[in-house]
C-alpha cells in the first residue's frame, strides 16, 4: 500500500487578521487517504480494569474500513439498525496514531520514526453483535463509526504519547478519563 503525501497536514500556516466562521469541523484525514484502520482492543490498562478483563498477552487486533472515518463532534454518527433496537451503542475515547511512512517489521526502538502524528478518535461500537458472536469488525466498522480529529498533532511536538491523558464526554458528562499507559 502506498501512503499519500501528508505534507499538507503539517505545513505551517500563515497568521492573518481575518476572522472566519467555521461551519463544520472536518477529520484531519480523508477516506481516500486511509487504507485500513488498524485497532488494538483492551489497550488501556485502566479501561481493562473497569471492565474486569485481563490485558491479553497477544494484542487483540481488529480492523475498520476507510468508510468508517467520520468528522469529529458534532457530526452525526449513523448507527446501524441493530444498535438502534437495543442499548448496545457504545463509544471509547482513543488516541489515533497516524503512520506517515510505509513500514513492515519495524524494530521497537525505531517505531516512532514512522509516526506522522496523533489525533483524537471515538471508537464507536455496536456491542450486541460484538459480544454475542465475537464480531469485532462488524460491530466497530460500520460507516461513520470512527470520528477523528479535529487536529493532527505532529509527533515532533509529542515525542512520548504515554504522557497524554484521554477524556471522553457524553452529553457533556465525563464518561472516560485515563492516561495512555
Amino acid at each position: 500500500m502506498s501512503l499519500p503525501s501528508f505534507t499538507r497536514l503539517l505545513a505551517p500556516g500563515n497568521k492573518t487578521q481575518q476572522i472566519v466562521q467555521i461551519d463544520r469541523l472536518l477529520s484531519p484525514l480523508a477516506q481516500h487517504e486511509v487504507g485500513t484502520i488498524r485497532c488494538i482492543g483492551l489497550n488501556y490498562r485502566q479501561h481493562a480494569r473497569e471492565v474486569n478483563l485481563a490485558i491479553p498477552s497477544v494484542p487483540t487486533v481488529f480492523l475498520k474500513p476507510a468508510t468508517s472515518l467520520n468528522d469529529p463532534f458534532p457530526s452525526p454518527i449513523p448507527l446501524p439498525k441493530i444498535s438502534q433496537s437495543s442499548d448496545s451503542a457504545d463509544y471509547e475515547a482513543e488516541l489515533a496514531v497516524v503512520i506517515g511512512k510505509t513500514c513492515r517489521n519495524v524494530k521497537e526502538d525505531e517505531a516512532y520514526n514512522y509516526v506522522l502524528g496523533y489525533t483524537a478518535c471515538n471508537d464507536v461500537s455496536s456491542r450486541a453483535p460484538q459480544f454475542r458472536d465475537s464480531q469485532w469488525c462488524f460491530s466497530k466498522g460500520f460507516d461513520g463509526a470512527c470520528p477523528l480529529g479535529p487536529t493532527l498533532v505532529s509527533s515532533q511536538i509529542i515525542p512520548d504519547p504515554s504522557t497524554l491523558n484521554l477524556r471522553g464526554l457524553r452529553n457533556n458528562q465525563v464518561v472516560q478519563d485515563s492516561g495512555i499507559e
